[in-house]
């Protein structure tokens, strides 16, 4: 992970896998000096997002970042911007017409139907 810039720190990494965000291949990585080989599949989970990456070469030493993209294809869903967040939380919010509380006038008719 710290190869590829993935993360942005080597001690960041190793908390990640001691943390049991890092899975190869659906496998819980257990130990930080696990191998990465070609063909393998590695799912992280940090910062309220999931990145899917599948190893295409395994990387040396590390390098600039546009070498390191080339080490990995990226699996990873889209994300979701906030702006969407926002407009997808309102529309969960609104009530339908006559659901919910009764109003002053409807608690009044109640009392008066129950008198009866």
């Amino acid at each position: 992970m710290y190869f590829t810039r993935i993360v942005k720190s080597r001690s960041l990494a190793q908390t990640l896998i001691k943390g049991g965000a890092v899975r190869i291949d659906g496998s819980r990585v257990v130990k930080t000096s696990a191998l990465i080989s070609a063909s393998n599949v590695l799912t992280i989970a940090y910062a309220d997002q999931i990145k899917i990456l599948r190893f295409l070469l395994p990387g040396e030493k590390r390098g600039p970042a546009i070498d390191a993209q080339l080490l990995y294809e990226d699996l990873s869903p889209p994300k979701i911007s906030n702006k969407d967040r926002k407009i997808n939380a309102n529309a969960t919010a609104v009530r339908e017409p006559g659901s919910g509380r009764p109003t002053k006038k409807q608690r009044r008719q109640t009392d008066q139907l129950k008198d009866f």
